[in-house]
């Protein structure tokens, strides 16, 4: 029975990243993460920015970690707000992309794109709502589509017994997860 059993695998959940940061009104740093298996073997994401956006940076890429990472820099006249950006290949997959901006302002917009969602319209500025409601979705998607995270908070609720201890328990759980 031992030979006749596969491996057993955790889901697997590597997101492809964005991030922009902002250098001056016009100009964004851009990192681009898209996940791979091998130097050979990189996922057909692409970022389309707004056809007025040009890049004053060319792009440098590297494998690195499993990943193909780029940077460039990017100018836009009147900068990102308003503008729409698109992950071109993301409905054919079955991964999301993580979108970070950072603005001059400290503030930061923080966006997951999916397969069914795969733009979005840059914020003038974030509300900590939209932001906490990212990563809320973000969590419980992440649990609810892991088998194996179910069973293990159902172990911690069975070993927890009481209602204070059990969310004391799974709080510590998602908190360190």
């Amino acid at each position: 029975m031992v030979l006749a059993t596969s491996t057993a695998h955790a889901h697997e959940s590597r997101p492809a990243y964005l991030e922009l940061q902002q250098k001056s009104e016009e100009v964004y740093d851009l990192l681009w993460k898209v996940p791979a298996r091998g130097p050979e073997k990189r996922l057909g994401l692409y970022v389309r920015l707004p056809d007025d956006s040009e890049i004053i940076v060319p792009t440098r890429s590297s494998f690195l970690g499993g990943a193909f990472v780029e940077r460039s820099t990017i100018r836009r006249s009147g900068g990102l707000v308003g503008a729409e950006i698109t992950i071109e290949g993301l409905s054919t997959t079955l991964t999301d992309v993580l979108v970070r901006i950072e603005r001059l302002d400290t503030s930061t917009q923080v966006v997951r794109l999916t397969p069914s969602a795969p733009s979005f319209v840059v914020d003038a500025t974030p509300t900590m709502m939209g932001v906490a409601k990212t990563y809320l979705t973000l969590g419980m998607q992440h649990i609810w589509q892991g088998v194996d995270h179910l069973l293990f908070v159902a172990c911690l609720i069975m070993i927890a017994g009481t209602w204070r201890r059990i969310l004391i328990t799974t709080t510590g759980f998602t908190l360190a997860h």
